[in-house]
Order: C-alpha cells, then structure tokens, then sequence
C-alpha cells in the first residue's frame, strides 16, 4: 500500500513538472518564420522559445523626439529606465549615453565624468570590441551658396574623452568619386524641410580583428565601416591615411539603403535592407549577410509573405552571441524579433507605450546586453 501510494505521489509529481516545462517551453514547440502582426491589446513580449533565443537583457533605444534607455527582461518586465538618451553598457560597469546633441559618459560609481557636445549626434553610436573606444556620427549645418547643409563627420573618443579619431565628410569630398562610387552625384538634397543632406551616414563600426585582414588590407581591425544610407552604400576609412580603401554597393537609388552595418570576426558583413525591389514599384525589407570575397550574399532573411517586413526608412540588426540576429523595426508599429540563422522566429516584442491610434509608438533600436553588463550599473543606479 505504501509502494503504491508512493508511486502514485511520484506520477503526479512527474505529471506537474512535465507541465510545467511544456507551459514555460510552449513556443518552443511553435515554427514560426515571420514577425506577426499584432493585435492593439498586444503589448510586451507575445512570443519566447527560450531554448533558441539569447539570454540577457533588452535594451530599448526609443524615439528621436524624446530618447531614452529603458531596460526590459526577456520576459518583458520593465526593469529600469535611465537617463539621456540611446546608452551601452561597458563591462567595467561605465557606460555612456548619447542624446541628439551631446556624448555623456558615466562612471562605475554612476557619476558623470566627462561630456561631448556636438550640433548634432546620431544616435547610432558605437563602443569598440575591446571597449576601448567610443564613435559617434556628429553633424554641423553650414549655409553654402543659400542652402543650410548638413555636413557629417565621424570621431572616436578614448574612455577618458579624449579625441582618438576625427574624419569629415567636407575634407574628403575628393574621395566621394565615381572611382569608389561609380553611381554617386554629390548633390544636397531636401531631407527634413530646414537643411539639406550632403551624405546620411547611419552607422559606423571599429573593424573588429576578423579572418580577412590578412589578405586584404582594407579589412585591418581597427579601420573604420561607415554605412550611408543616402546613397545605399557602405565603405571602409583606412584609421591611417582616412582615405576610402574599400566600398560596397546596396543600392542604386538616392534614399534606398541600409542600417547597422556590422562586420563579423568571420568576414561578412551583416546589414538591415530597407528597400528590396524597389524599381518595382514595391518593396520588401530584409536581413542579409554578404561575402565580401565572393561579392554575393551568404545568407538572407525576408518575411513570408515579405509585406509582414517592411520598413521605407529606420530598422537595426544586431547579431547576436549564439549565432542568431535581434531585428529592431516598425512594421506595425515599435517591435523586435530574434531570428536564428535557419530563419526561425525565436521572441518577439511589441513596444507598451501607445500612440492614440493604438498601435505601438516608434523605437529606433533595441539591443541585446548581457545581464553581467547591466546588473553592475543597476547595482550603482538604483541605490542612487
């Protein structure tokens, strides 16, 4: 009798824990190949494979008209919001906030410690791999022949603030040839109404040390990965000379470009495309990783069907440390999807705050941070 009802206790032990996981692992089970499209009482995360997707915390980059850094979990809880604007965390447990006109650099005691300020910074800024530097694309408007333009520059700070690296736009124009651009018309152009746009550079990476280096020199760490999404390309400024020594081609068409354009320690370039097919009179937007040895993509991923993907302007992708990809974008409104390299939707997020349409307001970028990062900057922040 006592066996028996051991037993019994057993199975329903069994019985509880299998469902359990089945509960917490039930999109596990669920094939999903594309970002759905969101009902207005969804919010937060509507899907989480926890076996596929990577662990850490979300850091949600929002809007340009009032930019700031809110930590979410995986899960979706809020966790904190700090101040400023579009942040990344150091493991050193610095960081550095970057707003739409300064640089504010933070201790590990949470203190400011040093500040850039510019006309203009866009937010898509950048922390080197070995954390030793910091870039910004910083922006001032001359007038010239009666237009207001933009001219854009890229600079790297040390950790202390110091200038590291300086590159303009306006003292390279002799490098803005049909020689590196066989398509390219140098020519301002109306971007916001009150300035006109020279260039409209929207990322910028350190080159990491990679397995191309070797064999081609343009691809040595260190040098710097610009992304124009103007002109839909992405070329490569040698940190020595700042002569362009390399240049890649999305786009034939003014405004029809990429974002966050990343090179992998393998060699291949890993970029967000807004406007696939667009000569057609329509579009699609995709996620594509490219050989620059054999000129050709290597991987590609697009909705199905491609109209639950698109986005004209905006958009990030960031790969990930397991190998998958974490998407920013505003189909249907602020969202992110993580996608393996098979093309398997792993989580997806739709931002909380809503617009008086009810659908979910704009974010510029949501990053994936490991929760070793944030927690010693939490640690400091919230006993402040």
């Amino acid at each position: 009798m006592r066996f028996l009802r051991s037993t019994f206790l057993f199975v329903i032990y069994l019985l509880c824990f299998v469902g359990s996981v089945a509960i917490l692992y039930r999109d596990s089970f669920s094939v999903r190949k594309s970002p759905s499209v969101p009902r207005p009482s969804e919010s937060g995360v509507i899907f989480y494979d926890r076996w596929r997707a990577a662990d850490g915390y979300n850091v949600v980059n929002t809007s340009l008209e009032q930019p700031s850094c809110v930590v979410y979990s995986m899960r979706g809880d809020f966790v904190f919001r700090f101040p400023g604007g579009f942040c990344h965390f150091l493991s050193s447990g610095e960081f550095f906030t970057v707003s739409s006109n300064s640089l504010q650099f933070y201790n590990s005691s949470g203190r400011p410690e040093w500040k850039i300020q510019e006309e203009f910074i866009h937010q898509m800024s950048h922390l080197s791999a070995d954390e030793k530097e910091i870039f910004i694309i910083a922006g001032e408007t001359r007038l010239d022949r009666g237009k207001r333009i933009r001219y854009e520059s890229i600079q790297g700070y040390s950790l202390k603030g110091e200038k590291t690296f300086d590159w303009k736009v306006s003292d390279n124009m002799d490098d803005f040839t049909e020689a590196n651009f066989p398509f390219i018309q140098m020519r301002p152009t109306t971007a916001f109404g009150n300035f006109y746009h020279l260039t409209n550079i929207n990322s910028v990476q350190v080159i990491p040390p990679n397995v191309l280096e070797e064999d081609m020199p343009a691809f040595k760490s260190g040098n710097i990965l610009i992304n124009d999404f103007r002109f839909g390309v992405m070329f490569i400024v040698d940190r020595m000379t700042k002569k362009i020594v390399w240049s890649h081609q999305i786009s034939k068409k003014d405004w029809g470009g990429a974002q966050t354009a990343t090179l992998l320690p393998n060699g291949h370039l890993v970029y967000f495309l807004n406007q696939n097919e667009l000569e057609k009179g329509n579009f699609y937007s995709s996620l594509v990783e490219w050989d620059p040895v054999l000129n050709l993509p290597v991987w590609e991923y697009k909705a199905d069907p491609v109209e639950l993907f698109k986005m004209k302007t905006g958009g990030a992708v960031f790969p990930l440390s397991n190998g998958n990809k974490l998407v920013t974008h505003g189909t249907n409104g602020g969202a992110a999807f993580e996608v393996t390299p098979s093309g398997r939707v792993v989580w997806e997020w739709i931002y909380p705050v809503k617009n008086i349409q009810n659908q979910a307001e704009p974010v510029y970028q949501v990053q994936r941070v490991s929760k070793d990062k944030v927690d010693k900057v939490l640690k400091v922040w919230k006993f402040n």
